[in-house]
């Protein structure tokens, strides 16, 4: 079965790309994650969990995008709500197999039908990463949001508000002292918003050994795209806890 295709105009299409196209719609799950500028449509297959197509969208009041009503296994949108906190076990009214972050802590936050919170993804993501800790930033309007992993073990989750880098530098030196985490030690990853902003990185990289922006472990599949692996990381997280 091929991929739903626009019968109409595609002027809201900034990029669009299929691996393969003729797929099951119900062997394929849809994740969707809104920026300001763009709307990323990222589909999965549930067999390989491979990257099948993804479209770049810009936002607009226009008509939805065809894949937002195909019949596929399932839509999940990427839930960026800074409000969420690390709580222990013993007191949250969560549960604990999809939001286990540490033996002894799970991450709270509202959910919402059809969502996913980015950082049930960042468990699985940072499982299979190398450094000894890492330091991953995220930016929601004037929300920072901070996590702080030690190995395998969320040990910092929270958000702030945040009008400036000198401020948000005064928060990732806070949380990573409360965390006992040493500043040399730590390696940064910004996402698409802080990372592409012109500023940020350039303020923060005087200050830490490791700086760099979130991407998936993959290749960048269109590399005249700028940005392209910042722009699907939050959907390639949700595919690896769906």
């Amino acid at each position: 079965m091929p991929l739903p295709t626009e019968t109409g105009s595609k002027k809201y299409t900034v990029a669009e790309r299929a691996f393969e196209t003729d797929v099951s719609e119900k062997l394929c799950r849809l994740f969707v994650s809104d920026f300001k500028d763009f709307q990323v449509l990222s589909l999965y297959s549930d067999l390989s969990k491979r990257l099948l197509a993804y479209k770049i969208l810009q936002q607009n009041d226009g008509p939805q995008d065809v894949w937002l009503s195909a019949g596929f296994l399932e839509t999940i949108r990427v839930d960026f709500n800074p409000v969420f906190e690390l709580v222990p076990h013993q007191f949250s009214a969560t549960s604990a197999e999809k939001t286990t972050f540490n033996p002894a802590y799970s991450v709270e936050y509202l959910s919402k039908p059809g969502y996913k919170h980015f950082a049930e993804g960042l468990y699985a993501h940072n499982a299979k990463r190398s450094e000894a800790v890492r330091v991953y930033l995220f930016q929601n309007d004037a929300n920072l949001n901070i996590l702080i992993f030690e190995g395998r073990n969320c040990v910092f989750a929270n958000s702030f508000v945040c009008q400036s880098e000198t401020e948000m530098l005064y928060y990732l030196l806070s949380a990573l002292q409360v965390a006992g985490i040493n500043q040399e030690a730590a390696s940064i990853f910004l996402d698409y918003n802080l990372y592409t902003d012109g500023k940020t990185a350039a303020f923060l990289k005087p200050y830490f050994t490791s700086l760099q922006s979130m991407v998936p472990d993959m290749e960048n599949p269109d590399p005249e795209i700028p940005n392209l692996t910042e722009l699907l990381f939050p959907n390639y997280l949700l595919s690896l806890c769906a």
